[in-house]
């Protein structure tokens, strides 16, 4: 494994956040005319810091230095080790050897290093030893949690082959716990792998600053580094580092001195930036728009989550709407878009845009319009209205006509312009609540509007969140989704593709992870990134670059290349990290969150913001970034030290993607009175917002070619008669417990799962074709039912038609993406029909699901005779136990089939993709006793068993509200559809 660059934890970080007052943009007019200077200003620096103890005295004169020389600081940012602080104040000898690493690094000469330690924790987090190698401060090795193996435990680095050795950094965890932050240590070296011989000893102040121990050169193959005390009882680190002796490093008769190492590095530093800059030479744009923003705490209630990111409530005052003209020219200046601008309609009218946050510009195809989201920002705290929410505005790109578009007390962000002119954005006009949360946190998914902001329709009814729409090159939207019914929260929230009118709402890519490659207890997967953020396609390439963002985290990460042309393996084969200096991918693989808001100028040359330590001392700041060869290169273009960058997009003309036909769609409401939602009007009368639009649309027609086209095989002689097709509601309460619908509730106060409702069934033909006529607006996923009425597969994913859809059709069921269906010898038996109307599911209790109507009703008539809880046998009366459930409900569990039982391990640690047979009611020992007569049930009876133990999740509750009626075995109509 290379040894990548790692964050820093110097004061020098800080210095980047300093540079000056109001924004620092890049310029050689900036730079000395010459190295010498810099040179003899950081030696002479370095001179009268000698012998200094006061270390604030050291770090205030070089913050000075760093406002001094800009360019450099962040130069030294990025390839130093530890705080440049130390090497001031560090003897000649030592110094010179941190400068020899530093021209290392910048030429290239990584040494290739492994790791292997005595004790790694594996389970209840990824701290394997290899962390300590990945360049990021994010990640940590740290040895068992449970303390099974005491100190003195070790990690030693092993060397592809002999090299001199002759300094070791070690850099402790930076996540302000101080947990296995060795105080005690030894080090030693082997030439063999095998006898080891001390170098050093000695202990560690205990604090997360980097320690740096020299020794005598030596010639090693392996550098052991052992904790023999360390804060807890543990050993832990961010990073570990070696001092490399290179040979021939200095050109040929330059004498290794401090000046003359110092020069040179200045002079390979310089004609790197100079090379950078050169690869955009023939750029068709000179400036570049973006918005300033802030990073948010990272705390989860105040907006460290994927979803509460956006909430207008969560966001810190500041920023705005600026271009960098002539960016990349040797005095670019700083325009802000709205100086002098002020809103021209709505409840603004007359009044600037300040004082509030910005988010998620986009520029209009002809590069003169620019819209964009914006909040007043009170932060008042889980409260939603006009003030506390994003709005979308649009303005002409020299300030003029800035117009409010949306209003409300919604969410409505992330706003992109369309091929037609029209715009599509985000919103909470959805209605509905996440199911894993224990605070407020609202729906929010696709909408369109025309460009005036009227006519908004929702056009994605899926019922968890969606983010960062973008259009391809051929005209449809990428985003990114939550698909979230039956599955983990953590699985990987991928890539989506739909038409402009959503349309055929698909996953890209990446929709079924494996979970068993490296696979810890709280379902982390260490080399699949939990979020494809920011996407946006690469001119002239079907490739996308996005974020590899966090679940519990924000829009930041490292940056990775998706290829949706290569075949999906459920696991890497559809992505590469282009950034891995940032040490993996964060949360699920412990690495940093460096980057955001790439624009690919080509699949090597991008835009981005970039913080070296993810904005804890140093704001974002605007960055080219060049991956050409498998490098990881960036030149600074601009840096506010006081508010972060974000989006950069170059202002220019691009060309026009295909506008592709959208359907006749029903008049929207003139009011959005949306049903369970925060900013409701109280007393306001609300409603599900796609009731209207599903009334006055006609049913769509779908189609499906082949359910035997799969990509896991069916069980062997297995005949598909029918498919099942289920509803699943959004949720309309905000907390996860409330109520607590099924068995995976019991998990954690944040396992949620949906109600639903079974809406009924079509016939599948010989040939294993269907054709069927669907309500539009509701999410349904669809079952493959055998002869005798048991599933054999199943979605975990939702589908919908979006009314004014006509046509919907499939190739098969879970087919391979990149197959083509067999050339038919003759036309598929269901289309030689009329599409097939939906048999409604007739059973009562079926829709919505509701255990105490479906099943409790027999368990009365057949069962609770001798299951009365006077013997040993399980006890299955309606009487209300723990979780407002019914004791029966309770003690079946044992008997059924459920995702988490089956692959031995909570939700986020199931696999996503329904394997054929292998679940509901053919996996259920309850079924099996029933089948064999135990009750004496009749075959109406069993059937509803079996839908219920079919259904996923097997839920009690039929909806969220009105709890209390629903456990007298009331009917309950869900809220929102």
């Amino acid at each position: 494994m290379r040894q990548h660059k790692w964050l820093k934890i110097s004061i020098l970080l800080m210095a980047l956040a300093l540079v000056f007052a109001i924004g620092w943009t890049h310029g050689e007019d900036q730079m000395r005319e010459s190295s010498s200077t810099w040179v003899e200003d950081v030696l002479a620096l370095r001179e009268s810091m000698q012998g200094q103890r006061a270390i604030r005295t050291v770090e205030q004169r070089w913050e000075q230095f760093c406002r001094q020389y800009p360019i450099e600081a962040s130069w030294i940012g990025e390839d130093y080790r530890g705080s440049f602080t130390a090497w001031l104040v560090a003897d000649d000898e030592t110094a010179a050897s941190q400068l020899e690493q530093m021209i290392a690094r910048v030429l290239g000469l990584e040494t290739e290093l492994t790791a292997a330690a005595t004790s790694a924790e594996l389970r209840s987090a990824y701290n394997g030893p290899d962390n300590a190698l990945d360049g990021s401060a994010s990640s940590i090795w740290h040895t068992k949690w449970d303390r099974s193996d005491p100190l003195p435990q070790s990690i030693t680095l092993i060397l592809a082959e002999p090299t001199m050795v002759n300094q070791l950094t070690y850099l402790p965890r930076q996540d302000g716990n101080l947990n296995g932050v060795i105080t005690e240590y030894q080090i030693a070296y082997s030439a063999d792998g095998q006898t080891f011989t001390e170098l050093a000893r000695g202990r560690w102040n205990l604090d997360a600053q980097a320690k740096v121990v020299n020794f005598k050169p030596v010639e090693a193959t392996h550098i052991r580094l052992t904790a023999l005390q360390g804060h807890g009882g543990w050993a832990s680190a961010a990073e570990i580092e070696l001092g490399i002796q290179h040979s021939g490093l200095l050109p040929d008769g330059m004498e290794r001195s401090l000046a003359n190492l110092a020069s040179y590095y200045h002079q390979i530093r310089s004609e790197q930036r100079s090379q950078l800059l050169a690869a955009v030479a023939d750029r068709d744009f000179e400036d570049i728009l973006f918005i300033k923003r802030e990073r948010l705490p990272n705390v989860e209630s105040l907006g460290n989550h994927m979803v509460d990111q956006y909430f207008g409530h969560n966001q810190i005052p500041g920023g705005g709407l600026y271009i960098l003209e002539n960016a990349f020219s040797d005095s670019p200046t700083l325009r802000n878009v709205l100086e002098n601008s002020t809103v021209v309609n709505g409840p603004r009218q007359g009044q600037k845009l300040e004082g509030g946050a910005f988010l998620s510009p986009d520029l209009s195809y002809c590069g003169t319009k620019i819209v964009f989201a914006y909040t007043d920002a009170h932060r008042d705290n889980f409260v939603w209205d006009e003030e506390n929410v994003f709005h979308i505005f649009s303005v002409n790109i020299d300030g003029s006509e800035l117009t409010q578009l949306t209003f409300g007390p919604y969410n409505d962000f992330d706003p992109i312009w369309l091929p037609d002119g029209d715009i599509i954005f985000i919103s909470e006009r959805r209605g509905g609540f996440g199911r894993c949360h224990q605070r407020p946190v609202p729906t929010y998914t696709l909408h369109r509007m025309s460009p005036d902001g009227s006519n908004i329709r929702m056009i994605s009814y899926h019922e968890t969140n969606e983010w960062n729409p973008a259009v391809d090159n051929n005209g449809m939207i990428i985003y990114t989704r939550w698909d979230y019914v039956d599955r983990g929260a953590t699985h990987m929230h991928s890539a989506w593709i739909t038409n402009p009118a959503g349309e055929d709402a698909r996953a890209l890519v990446l929709n079924y992870p494996i979970p068993q490659l490296h696979l810890s207890d709280v379902g982390h997967l260490k080399d699949v990134p939990l979020m494809q953020m920011s996407m946006r396609p690469i001119p002239n390439s079907n490739k996308i670059v996005a974020v590899a963002a966090p679940h519990h985290g924000q829009n930041y990460g490292p940056l990775i290349i998706i290829d949706p042309d290569i075949e999906d393996d459920d696991h890497t084969s559809t992505f590469v990290n282009i950034t891995p200096s940032t040490g993996g991918f964060p949360e699920s693989g412990g690495g940093g969150t460096n980057y955001a808001t790439p624009y690919p100028l080509s699949e090597e040359l991008f835009l981005t913001v970039y913080s070296p330590d993810s904005g804890t001392r140093t704001k974002y700041g605007l960055y080219l970034l060049n991956v050409a060869d498998g490098k990881e290169e960036r030149v600074l273009l601009y840096l506010d030290p006081t508010f972060s960058a974000q989006d950069p997009i170059p202002v220019r003309p691009r060309p026009v993607p295909n506008a592709i036909r959208v359907p006749e769609m029903p008049p929207t409401p003139e009011e959005w009175n949306v049903a369970a939602h925060p900013g409701m009007p109280p007393g306001a009368e609300t409603c599900d917002p796609g009731v209207a639009a599903r009334e006055a649309a006609p049913a769509a027609e779908v189609f499906v070619a082949d359910v035997y086209d799969t990509l896991i095989p069916f069980p062997e002689d297995t005949a598909i008669k029918e498919l099942r097709i289920w509803q699943v509601y959004p949720k309309s309460t905000a907390l996860a417990t409330d109520p607590m619908v099924s068995y995976e509730s019991t998990q954690s106060n944040w396992a949620g799962r949906n109600t639903r409702g079974l809406i009924g069934t079509v016939p599948v033909e010989e040939d294993g074709s269907a054709y069927f006529k669907l309500e539009p607006g509701i999410p349904v996923f669809f079952q493959a039912v055998d002869e005798e009425g048991l599933a054999v597969q199943s979605m975990r994913s939702a589908a919908y038609v979006v009314p004014g859809q006509e046509f919907l059709s499939c190739q098969g069921c879970h087919e391979p993406r990149h197959t083509a269906p067999a050339n038919p010898t003759s036309i598929p038996e269901a289309l030689l029909r009329e599409p097939s109307e939906i048999e409604p599911e007739t059973a009562p209790g079926a829709q919505p699901m509701s255990f105490p109507i479906l099943i409790q009703p027999i368990l009365d008539e057949k069962c609770i005779s001798c299951h009365n809880g006077r013997d040993q046998s399980p006890d299955l009366r309606g009487i209300v136990g723990p979780f407002n459930w019914y004791r029966s409900y309770l003690n079946l569990e044992p008997y059924v089939f459920l995702f988490d039982k089956h692959y031995g391990g909570n939700w986020d640690q199931v696999y996503p993709r329904t394997e054929p047979g292998v679940f509901g009611a053919r996996q259920s020992e309850l079924y099996h006793r029933l089948k064999a007569g135990h009750g004496d049930l009749t075959p109406e009876e069993l059937h509803r068993f079996v839908i219920w133990m079919d259904s996923h999740v097997l839920p009690f509750f039929g909806d969220y509200q009105d709890v209390q009626e629903q456990l007298k075995r009331m009917e309950a109509a869900p809220v929102l559809y």
